[in-house]
């Protein structure tokens, strides 16, 4: 992406991203209005982050049918790394996130890594870093949307509907066949 010339455009990005996005990163115009862009960088990825694990969550109980407090429990004990969420996305939903929608994150995750590591990053390079984060947002909203019918971003209600889970047992045997970590 070109670079962003002002937070206006930032927050013209954000504005122009669908209501599940903008719902999910509530606070992000505030934040913007009245913080510095570490702040806004910091929050944008800790919600990020947040819905990778919603989406490998929503995944594994919508297309696996897994039993839910497992599903939950499994999830939030995995160690998960840029190239962990990826290769367990694909496990879980039989197709890698496409190639130039995962390298769209690239950028941002860079400037992430130096804003919580207490380095100096430029307004340039933090407002390219939102409007990217925005972008990657959207995309994986529509892959996963294309694939499994349900916004990482959205409320997470109804993911089986009236369908039966997998009891625990089975469910764990999935866990482990999809590569997530199982005690």
């Amino acid at each position: 992406m070109a670079t962003v010339p002002s937070y206006i455009s930032v927050k013209k990005h954000y504005e122009a991203s669908p209501q599940t996005v903008r719902d999910y990163f509530s606070n992000f115009e505030s934040l913007i209005d009245d913080y510095e862009y570490q702040v806004v960088v910091a929050y944008c990825f800790f919600r990020l982050e947040a819905a990778y694990n919603r989406t490998l969550y929503g995944g594994v109980r919508k297309l696996h049918k897994a039993d839910q407090q497992l599903a939950k429990s499994v999830i939030d004990k995995q160690h998960l790394t840029r190239d962990g969420f990826l290769d367990l996305y694909a496990n879980v939903f039989g197709k890698a996130l496409p190639t130039l929608t995962a390298a769209k994150i690239k950028f941002a995750e860079g400037v992430r890594d130096r804003v919580v590591h207490g380095k100096n990053i430029t307004d340039a390079d933090a407002r390219k870093c939102l409007t990217d984060l925005i972008v990657f947002s959207c995309e994986l909203e529509q892959h996963v949307q294309s694939i499994a019918s349900f916004s990482p971003f959205g409320t997470m209600k109804g993911l089986l509907g009236a369908g039966k889970s997998l009891d625990a047992r089975t469910t764990r045997w999935l866990m482990k066949g999809l590569g997530f970590s199982v005690a």
